[in-house]
Order: C-alpha cells, then structure tokens, then sequence
C-alpha cells in the first residue's frame, strides 16, 4: 500500500498531532508567589480559627476576631518556634489545623507548577545549538534532578510539624522533629537560588537579561550576597537547634539581634523568590518564554 509507513495512523490518515505552546516563565512566577500566598492564608486561617494552646476557657468567634477586636484564640510566644528562637517565624502559621489543611491544598499550587517550570526548562536548555550552552547543558540534568526533589517534597515542612506539647520542648525528640520540619524548608531555599542562577546562565547564554540595565557584574553580586544570606540564614537556625545561637532575637532584650534576623529572612526571600517572580513575568514577553509541546499518535 502505497504511502503508509511506520508513523501513520490506523484510521487511514497521517499522525495525529496536538500541539500546545507552553510559557514556562508563567509557571515559575506563579509557583514562587503561591508560597508568599499559602503562608499568608495560614496566617489569617491561624489567627480566626486556631485555638493553642488548648484550654478550658471560652473561646473568641472568628466573627469577634475580626470585625470587633477580640484577641485571637492562638498564642505564638507559647510555640516551639517561639521557644527555639525567641520570635514567632512565619511557619508557626501553617504547624496547626485548620491551617495546617489549608496550607495543604496551596502548597500543590506552588509546587506543581514549579515542578512543571523545572522539567520543560531543561528540556528548552537541552534544545539549543551552539558552544555557549555546553556547560549549562552538562549541568542541566543535575539541576532538574535537583529541583524535582526539593520541590516535590516541600510539603513534607507540613507533615513534620514541630512538637506541640510544652513539657517537652527541651527533649531531644523536639529537636528530631523540628529538624525534619527544616530541613525540606531549606532544601525548597536553596532550589529558588540554583533556579534562579541557572536561569540568569541561560539569559547570559543568550545575551539577553530581564532589564537592560542589569550587568553581568550586578549579577555576580546578587548571586553573592544571596548565597550570604542563606549560609547566614542556616547557620543561625542550626546554632539554634544545637543549643549554642549565634545570637538571641528576643525583641526585649536583644532587639538589635531581632531586627537583624527580620532583615535577612526579608532580604532573602525577597532575593530568591520575589525579585525572581518580577523577572519571571518579564521573561514571560520574550518568545524563549514559550515552548512548543506536541503529542502525536
């Protein structure tokens, strides 16, 4: 029969396609502005539905909470987090149900789109010609490894929660447990800093950056102080958790070191997620942006 050959379909006519063109840019912006969101939501959910510690007394309607001024059912200065560290850390929101849950359902829209963002960027690396891509390209693989991992397990920061009961805040298991809390938050930090840096490579690769006014050195700086920070950021808590801070964050009798712990957890996440998202939506209007994906049959 002539004109049939491997590729053509069993009802009669030639292969199937479906094709979509992706803007991949979109899902990284997204999937970093959902974590900005899914904490504020356990924020909110904490502050009108939670009650911690639990007691015996009557409790204030979220109605109440927020229209009328009444204190809020849940204390964070009684936490672990609080305990540990002297101030109350955004996560202190989502260790409790309902916020917990909450926290639950968004954490998917951060993750999912990020593990999307991760899987077509390495194919789009892998997709261009020419010398200047040759290293980006041997590293690509490794850092989509990578990304899948600390992205696809970054809700594990919900399963383990720090410990709840006061009595043994200072038992070695507090300390087990609220390890397994930080260490997937750590990992998903680090991940937004080679996300960011193998995505400024691919731009320098093609000569291209988010602004016009960004230099390569600007860059180099950037990326230095971010990794500062996050070095400075991992060290304070592990110092924390051996029991030998590098320094306090009680806001009364240390407020220098308080201060100074809100500026580089701000400037962090600012560095690594918020300033990315910017560029992100940026990104999003050049046609590198947008990869075609076809399914054929």
């Amino acid at each position: 029969m002539e004109g049939i050959t491997e590729t053509t379909s069993l009802t009669g006519g030639g292969v199937k396609k479906n094709v979509m063109n992706v803007n991949i840019e979109y899902f990284r912006m997204f999937g970093l502005l959902m974590v900005f969101v899914m904490l504020e939501a356990g924020k909110y959910t904490t502050t009108l539905f939670n009650e911690y510690p639990v007691t015996d007394d009557p409790n204030n309607s979220a109605w109440d909470i927020l229209f009328n001024g009444a204190p809020s059912n849940f204390d964070g200065n009684k936490t672990y987090i609080y305990h540990l560290f002297h101030f109350i850390h955004t996560c202190v929101y989502i260790d409790n149900n309902p916020a917990k849950t909450v926290a639950a359902i968004l954490i998917q829209l951060s993750t999912i789109p990020l593990l999307i963002f991760a899987f077509l960027s390495y194919k789009r690396i892998n997709l261009q010609t020419g010398p200047d891509y040759d290293g980006l390209k041997d590293r690509s693989k490794l850092v989509w490894a990578y990304l899948t991992i600390a992205s696809g397990y970054f809700f594990l920061v919900l399963v383990n929660s720090p410990i709840q009961d006061p009595e043994l805040f200072d038992s070695p298991r507090a300390q087990l447990e609220f390890i397994g809390h930080y260490i997937p938050y750590a990992m998903f930090q680090f991940a937004t800093i080679v996300m960011a840096m193998e995505q400024v490579n691919f731009l320098c690769a093609r000569n291209t950056m988010p602004f016009e006014w960004i230099t390569i050195g600007m860059v180099i700086v950037y990326f230095r102080i971010t990794v500062a920070l996050y070095i400075v950021y991992c060290a304070y808590i592990f110092s924390h958790i051996a029991g030998y801070p590098i320094w306090d964050s009680d806001v009364v009798t240390n407020p220098i070191g308080f201060w100074a712990t809100q500026l580089i957890m701000i400037a962090f996440d600012s560095a690594t997620m918020f300033i990315p998202a910017i560029c992100a939506f940026t990104d999003a209007k050049r046609s590198t942006a947008t990869v075609r994906i076809e399914f054929s049959m």
